[in-house]
């Protein structure tokens, strides 16, 4: 087929080129790409002190005990609180697919499954109506009822749900309530 298209090899052809077809009895018509399904939103990259947080409700991170530990290392590329379009409730750190996700704090699986828009999630019940919320992982590695440690792996960063790019979106909720991850991070 080369040959027939004066086409030295394969990496010559592009997009929507003609191509003859030896034997073809009839010219198929190329059809229009289909739109995408969703686009990349701009990462805009930020110290932790330079987001927002007005009118952000906090736990005193003293009323647990000690502070949470990082679930896991990255850069911090969303930060908890009002977006443009929507509310932001939690954080998202952006890792290597395949990172470790640990537990921020000795905890009860609640849930470790798939739900829209966050992919591969687990949440993690904790002392004082605390639930710790990891999502968009590759793969979970905990299930529902065990027991976890701080510190122990839980999951591998992903890109799954609604998510761009590999990276942790991380949540701590207060009974129903999400509050600003890095108020418990130490």
């Amino acid at each position: 087929m080369l040959r027939e298209n004066a086409l030295e090899n394969a990496a010559q052809l592009a997009a929507g080129s003609s191509l003859f077809v030896p034997g073809a009895e009839r010219e198929l018509p190329i059809p229009p790409p289909d739109p995408p399904l969703m686009t990349r939103a701009p990462v805009r990259r930020r110290s932790p002190s330079s987001i927002p947080r007005a009118g952000v409700q906090r736990l005193d991170p003293a009323a647990l005990g000690e502070p949470l530990a990082w679930p896991a290392p990255g850069v911090l590329i969303s930060g908890f609180g009002e977006r443009e379009r929507d509310h932001h409730d939690g954080i998202d750190l952006a890792c290597p697919e395949g990172t470790p996700v640990r537990a921020a704090e000795d905890g009860i699986v609640l849930f470790s499954g798939e739900q829209r828009g966050y992919g591969n999630l687990v949440l993690l019940a904790h002392d004082r109506d605390v639930v710790t919320v990891y999502a968009h992982n590759a793969k979970n590695l905990v299930s529902q009822g065990d027991k976890v440690s701080r510190g122990e792996q839980i999951a591998r960063v992903g890109k799954t749900g609604n998510a761009t790019g590999p990276h942790l979106h991380f949540e701590v909720r207060v009974g129903t309530q999400p509050r600003d991850p890095l108020g418990f991070l130490r």
